[in-house]
């Protein structure tokens, strides 16, 4: 689906695109009309000389109406000082000698479309993308008081109150980003050597140096630029590894090293060492999650983690000492420091250790049916908790369900509730479906997160209300997952004694089958109830690795 920002919801964004678009360089088409607000960020700047150079360059660029009309917008506001700066950085005397294009696009660049006070502060950049359509990077890491935006510019005064935003007041004026990724690499020495295999193996080209835009995606009046992100090793990094050139790299990692050198295939080892260091998406630490991404080498995965600082590909290794079995945890850390760069095409975060490619190997998987108090945006755009009054009003409406994207459900005349088994789960609430005595099948689907390919055992955890039969039919990604299922019943299709079988109230664990999995996705599992005056309590689904 097209995901498009509807520009004309503010006279804000409106007066943004004419600005954009005026029929003749810094002139508007036609007569703006703009209502006056005496205490708006234009009325700031008139009475603080302090900003008298910045006003010019608003008024200069015709952008300083948007400033004075009701809304929501956040300034950088540059000071005089700061300007002053800029001018001995550029070689230029005085604002009059900045090229007209170019001072209007760094003007627009401290302007965001949203009101972002402080509290909105983080180590990476905010959300959005600024009016000029480029990210700002952004650095709290020594308190907001000590706010550092680009690496180089200081925030002097937070959250200055207007009526129509908020103003934060900069000792530099902040540049838009000239460099692309490729570019930006070949300007930092301490990356020479990562820059060459990326050079050596075409990535420069393919991936670090292409500018490129999504039409399907409008924002203040311009198509969204795709953004890309890197993860590079610095040379001590890679020193550290033994790697002291080029041709060290290769020799470790391409498969083709000793005979053509084929770097530029995509098969080749190295060039996929390269392309897994890429995402093709901006990804700021502040922004990592514990989640997997897809690298730009199809089908292998970054893995990050947030427990224990930020980091990479988090696992646990064996090896054999004196004879005796060892487990470490090894993980490549995120060099915070080194990271948050931002480039016109992508953002560029440094790793202290080397980031090879991994193959995970499979893990526990448990996927509650009811996770918790979670809250869900509803289609309508209000929020919501995941309870049984919204499982009720939903039941019966697909496109209201996507609220909740780990369930869907789906029954006739009663009511799904959230019950607390003590005796099974302690005090963990588990799903129950309060079916009357008359005929009434239901079906639940849940989705699990996305997992490791490997072989599995699928079980189900869950308990049950009566000791009655309890009929009931699985699918696997929309496949009938064995035949039909009583939870009742003593043994598991596979000959195992079900424990806790026929006891009322009592975990149970029974297996389900075994899936192996050829790639790292989500997957589905359906429970299609079959029988009358059911009353399972249903806990969550486990994947198990296989021996």
């Amino acid at each position: 689906m097209k995901k498009t920002l509807n520009i004309f919801k503010t006279t804000l964004v409106f007066l943004i695109i004419v600005t954009l678009f005026s029929c003749k360089r810094n002139e508007f088409s036609g007569t703006l009309n703009l209502q006056a607000n005496n205490k708006s960020i234009l009325a700031l700047l008139k009475n603080d000389t302090t900003f008298s150079i910045l006003l010019q360059a608003l008024d200069t660029t015709r952008i300083s109406g948007l400033l004075n009309v009701y809304g929501s917008t956040t300034l950088f506001a540059p000071t005089n000082d700061a300007f002053r700066k800029y001018f001995q950085r550029k070689g230029k005397a005085s604002l009059t000698q900045v090229n007209m294009d170019t001072l209007k696009n760094v003007m627009l660049y401290h302007i965001y479309a949203l009101q972002y006070g402080s509290s909105f502060f983080l180590t990476g950049s905010l959300p959005v993308t600024t009016v000029e359509g480029d990210y700002i990077g952004m650095d709290i890491s020594k308190g907001l008081k000590n706010t550092v935006l680009n690496n180089t510019v200081n925030v002097i005064k937070l959250d200055v109150p207007v009526t129509n935003g908020v103003v934060h007041v900069i000792d530099d004026v902040l540049e838009p980003p000239v460099n692309t990724l490729y570019s930006w690499i070949r300007s930092q020495p301490q990356y020479s050597i990562i820059a060459e295999a990326f050079q050596k193996t075409g990535a420069d080209l393919d991936i670090l140096s292409k500018v490129e835009f999504d039409n399907s995606q409008i924002i203040y009046g311009l198509p969204f630029k795709k953004m890309k992100t890197i993860f590079l090793e610095t040379n001590d990094v890679l020193s550290k590894a033994g790697i002291n050139s080029f041709d060290d790299l290769a020799r470790k990692y391409s498969n083709s090293y000793k005979t053509t050198k084929q770097y530029t295939n995509p098969s080749d080892s190295l060039n996929i060492f390269v392309r897994y260091h890429c995402l093709g998406r901006e990804y700021f630490v502040s922004s990592i999650r514990e989640e997997y991404i897809e690298s730009l080498n199809p089908g292998d995965f970054l893995i990050f983690n947030i427990t224990q600082g930020i980091t990479i590909n988090k696992h646990d290794e064996t090896t054999i000492v004196n004879g005796q079995p060892v487990t470490t945890s090894v993980s490549v850390k995120v060099d915070i420091d080194k990271s948050n760069i931002v480039t016109k095409n992508g953002i560029v975060n440094s790793v202290a250790s080397v980031l090879s490619v991994y193959n995970p190997k499979p893990v526990l998987v448990i996927t509650r049916y009811n996770p918790g108090p979670v809250a869900v945006t509803l289609v309508n755009g209000t929020k919501s908790t995941f309870t049984n009054s919204l499982m009720n009003t939903l039941k019966n409406d697909p496109a209201g369900q996507a609220a909740v994207p780990w369930l869907k459900w789906e029954y006739f005349t009663n009511s799904m509730n959230f019950d607390v088994v003590a005796a099974a789960f302690g005090t963990e609430p588990t799903l129950k479906y309060n079916q009357a005595t008359s005929g009434d099948p239901y079906y639940m689907q849940l989705t699990t997160s996305q997992i490791f390919k490997g072989k599995y055992d699928v079980y189900l955890i869950y308990a049950l209300q009566s000791n009655i039969d309890h009929n009931v039919l699985f699918t696997w990604d929309g496949k009938q997952f064995g035949d039909l299922v009583n939870l009742n019943s003593l043994t598991d299709a596979f000959g195992n004694i079900v424990v806790n079988a026929t006891k009322t109230q009592q975990k149970m664990q029974r297996k389900l089958g075994t899936v192996t999995l050829t790639e790292l996705k989500q997957h589905t599992l359906k429970t299609q109830v079959l029988i009358d005056n059911s009353r399972i309590y249903f806990h969550s689904l486990e994947l198990r690795p296989s021996n």
